[in-house]
């Protein structure tokens, strides 16, 4: 049987009649009902290593008293770690009393401190609650498997709260790194230059569709592959010509990192000194992308120096007056004039 509801009224007098030590105790942590929940935008069943991954702590108090001291701390799963923080809202009594933010990489980030009123009633006769919003970001990382985000809520007397938690599911990933080296520090017009190119992928995932790109400066081009090394495999390859100052190499597959080695490919390419090259100081750049579209770039990077000449520039002699002077043009000559 469902009963009728009381008249509000009778309440409220019940209330008004009652000591005032008895409102007072209805105040304190103890009896405000704080629930908490963590969620996100993203699509968390497709999160990869290295992602930046959106959430948001969102905790309220569902009373009939008040909470003070509230800290919120969200429990980070295996390789996730914390980055910023990039909103931070209160509403309906939900107040900041003492601010405190967590560092960047922090394993369980933690924040301070607010008092949440306890509900009341809106105008429109809607209930008013104390809603407090962190919106952070926290980048992945770890194997591939589900992990879960815990929120944590504390308050004066410490009373501790723990929240629904965020499911995430982590897809295996690569995770490639890139660098540049050469063998010649110093080289003169029509010598050799031999580049080492080092690519290592530390991920869970293979990395696939490895494309690797490095931009001679004017003066020396490629000359041919030399050696290459590493436990990748390769289709559909795709090689530099001689002569060239774009050197490309396409069609890598890197395996995943196991407990023994990471996935590797070493380039060793020859490069040619021109006959005409200045001397001075030479850097290449190089670019790394793989089939999701991933992007790693090196700038001003494996300097060597040409010993050549430099041809020192001519300033321009300026005119006794300071100012820019025509020169006249020459008077022609008269033809001698042929007598009859």
């Amino acid at each position: 049987m469902v009963r009728p509801r009381r008249a509000a009224a009778p309440v409220l007098g019940i209330l008004a009649a009652l000591p005032l030590v008895a409102l007072l105790s209805a105040c304190g942590s103890s009896s405000a009902d704080i629930r908490a929940t963590v969620t996100s935008d993203a699509d968390l069943t497709k999160v990869r290593p290295g992602d930046l991954v959106p959430f948001t702590a969102t905790v309220g108090n569902h009373g009939p008293g008040a909470a003070s001291s509230v800290t919120v701390r969200v429990d980070l799963p295996g390789g996730f770690r914390y980055q910023s923080t990039t909103s931070i809202s209160g509403t309906g009594g939900a107040t900041r009393t003492q601010p405190s933010d967590p560092p960047v990489n922090s394993v369980s980030p933690l924040w301070g401190q607010w008092t949440m009123n306890q509900p009341g009633v809106n105008a429109d006769g809607s209930q008013a609650r104390a809603v407090l919003t962190i919106d952070f970001l926290a980048k992945a990382g770890g194997a591939p498997g589900d992990y879960t985000l815990v929120p944590h809520v504390f308050s004066e007397g410490n009373d501790e709260v723990v929240g629904q938690a965020a499911k995430v599911h982590l897809l295996a990933s690569s995770d490639l790194t890139m660098s540049v080296a050469v063998d010649e520090s110093s080289v003169k017009r029509g010598d050799l230059v031999h580049y080492h190119v080092s690519i290592l992928n530390r991920g869970s995932g293979p990395a696939q569709g490895v494309g690797v790109l490095v931009t001679l400066p004017g003066g020396i081009v490629f000359n041919k592959t030399e050696h290459l090394e590493g436990n990748y495999s390769r289709s559909g390859p795709v090689d530099p010509i001689s002569g060239a100052l774009i050197v490309y190499y396409g069609g890598w597959t890197l395996p995943a990192a196991n407990s023994s080695r990471p996935g590797a490919l070493t380039i060793v390419f020859s490069a040619k000194v021109l006959p005409t090259a200045l001397g001075g100081r030479y850097a290449v750049t190089a670019q790394l992308t793989d089939s999701t579209g991933a992007v790693l770039s090196l700038g001003d990077t494996a300097a060597l120096s040409v010993d050549a000449p430099t041809p020192t520039p001519v300033p321009p002699s300026p005119s006794p007056s300071g100012k820019a002077t025509a020169t006249p043009r020459p008077t022609a000559t008269p033809l001698p004039t042929r007598k009859p």
